[in-house]
């Protein structure tokens, strides 16, 4: 989800825009859900969901209708898991 309040700034009594800059923050839930809560170039938050969707095994199927571009969003992965997750391509 992306919204264009930061849910961040308005629990704090700073007026500044850059709180998520240099710090991780999270929504939970009621079942102790982590959401990620991202700010982009533009000052919009993004709420990340709190399973990680991977759909790598869906390739030689996407390949196999004509699929020839892919997405790939990365949060939190390090370079060995970068690289893993770029071989099985």
């Amino acid at each position: 989800m992306i919204m264009k309040y930061c849910p961040v700034l308005g629990q704090s009594s700073n007026e500044q825009c850059n709180l998520c800059i240099n710090n991780k923050y999270y929504l939970d839930d009621r079942n102790n859900h982590r959401f990620a809560l991202l700010k982009d170039s533009y000052h919009r938050t993004r709420i990340m969901d709190y399973e990680i969707v991977d759909k790598i095994n869906d390739i030689n199927y996407l390949k196999s209708i004509g699929v020839t571009n892919y997405r790939i969003d990365l949060l939190e992965e390090n370079e060995d898991e970068i690289d893993n997750i770029l071989s099985k391509i």
